[in-house]
């Protein structure tokens, strides 16, 4: 994967949350034009790098939502935000790059269709245990133009075997649906044991439907 960067985050981390919920209201032309100039930065290195190698997909991050929803609504993301994402899509498609994709923990649900829209056509990681998210009704809405990583609840890992089990079974329809790559919703909990993580794998490449 080609790393696209973050248009919303890396602005969160060097102004803050609370200033940047303000900021994006109150200045909104510079707000899109800080956004505009991190699209412009990652363009500019897909011209130097993917010439060079071949990639199946772009790949960044934001985590610009919570269990609530995002901190900011679809009406400024689609106005400030979405041409940022949409041109890099349009670059990684001048170079062969079919898929972006994105990385936002929480609850994303209000910002899928805007993403879509925008050319990101990949989610993760779709978190369960945040706010029990459905990814078979996500497919459901938007089709198989949304591809799925993730969306594996992982506190099942440290409960046992048998709730990992149910956790495939779950995601049987939307595996067989094909567009999802399944893996935990978030980085692996300290109290997993290594020999249950191993059982997991296993159980992973056996699986066939």
């Amino acid at each position: 994967a080609f790393g696209t960067g973050s248009l919303m985050g890396w602005i969160r981390d060097w102004m803050g949350v609370e200033n940047l919920a303000y900021f994006m209201y109150d200045h909104r032309g510079v707000f899109a034009e800080m956004v505009m100039t991190i699209a412009d930065l990652v363009c500019w290195s897909a011209d130097r790098i993917l010439p060079r190698i071949k990639v199946d997909m772009g790949f960044g991050w934001e985590d610009i939502c919570g269990r609530s929803g995002p901190f900011v609504s679809p009406g400024i993301f689609r106005e400030c935000v979405a041409p940022g994402y949409r041109k890099i899509r349009e670059k990684l498609e001048s170079h062969g790059v079919p898929l972006y994709g994105i990385d936002s923990d929480g609850d994303v649900s209000a910002l899928v269709g805007p993403w879509l829209d925008a050319g990101v056509n990949v989610q993760f990681p779709i978190e369960v245990g945040v706010w029990r998210a459905d990814g078979m009704a996500f497919r459901k809405r938007y089709g198989r133009d949304l591809r799925i990583i993730g969306h594996f609840d992982k506190m099942t890992l440290e409960r046992s075997h048998e709730a990992v089990e149910a956790e495939f079974r779950r995601l049987l329809p939307l595996m067989k649906d094909g567009g999802y790559m399944m893996m935990p919703d978030h980085l692996i909990t300290p109290g997993v044991a290594l020999s249950d993580y191993r059982w997991y794998i296993e159980r992973v490449r056996a699986l066939r439907f």
